[in-house]
Order: structure tokens, then sequence, then C-alpha cells
């Protein structure tokens, strides 16, 4: 069964939470890390089970906390190629060793569209359960 909530979502701020029976991942940190760790509480998940943080592009929308997040609590975090070139100051924030490319037991699907960022994506699939995300239009 695939679980999901959104978190926060606009242009202050996006960050989506998708859970299935093996991960639990945070799709974007665009928000603080102390708003996010309280969202992720008010829906019972503790911060130190999130298994990873993925990354759909480099907005500082959908990126402001995956630094902290990740370092404070040692969360690996997913990008694209294109994505981890186009977000240096971010990326320097993060241990080398949590900066990974896809893979998970949940299936990340990525689809280029067009748009203003290096790297926009949509898609998830796990398990026959499907979950279609367009992070901006």
């Amino acid at each position: 069964m695939l679980n999901f909530c959104s978190l926060y979502s606009g242009s202050s701020g996006n960050s989506l939470f998708v859970q299935n029976e093996n991960t639990n991942i945070l799709i974007d940190a665009g928000e603080s890390a102390k708003k996010i760790v309280n969202a992720l509480s008010s829906i019972n998940v503790p911060i130190e089970k999130i298994d990873g943080i993925v990354v759909t592009h480099e907005h500082l929308d959908h990126v402001k906390s995956i630094g902290t997040l990740s370092s404070r609590y040692n969360i690996p975090v997913y990008a694209t190629e294109k994505t981890w070139s186009a977000m240096p100051a971010q990326s320097a924030k993060i241990d080398k060793k949590l900066q990974r490319l896809f893979s998970s037991s949940i299936d990340v699907i990525m689809v280029s569209i067009t748009f203003h960022s290096l790297s926009v994506s949509t898609g998830n699939n796990s398990n026959g359960s499907a979950l279609g995300l367009n992070t901006e239009a």
C-alpha cells in the first residue's frame, strides 16, 4: 500500500511524505527543518524514520532544508545529476556519502518537462500503486 501526505505546498515551500510498507521518503524539503519535523510529527512519523529525501528540482522552495535535515538526521538525499549540478550551495551542505542518485524500494520515474528549472520530475510507481506528481505547473 502507498500512503501520501502533502506537508507543505506553495511558493513559500514544498514537502511531501510518501510511504510504502518498507520505505518512508520526503519529496522535497522546501520549508525549514523545524517545520518539516513538526509536520511529520503531526502525522505520527518521527524524522528518524525517514529513509531518504527525493529532490524534484533545484528551486529554493523545494530544497531549503535538505542540507540541515540530511546532516542533522543522517538522511540520504536523492536527485538527478542535473539537479545536483544546479544546486551547488545545497550540495555543499550534504556529506558526499549521503548524496545519491535514485534508488529505493519506491520506484521513482523521472520525466523531464519544459519549465524554468533545469530538472523537473514527476511520477512514482510501487507494487502496482502509482502516485503522479507535477511539482510545478
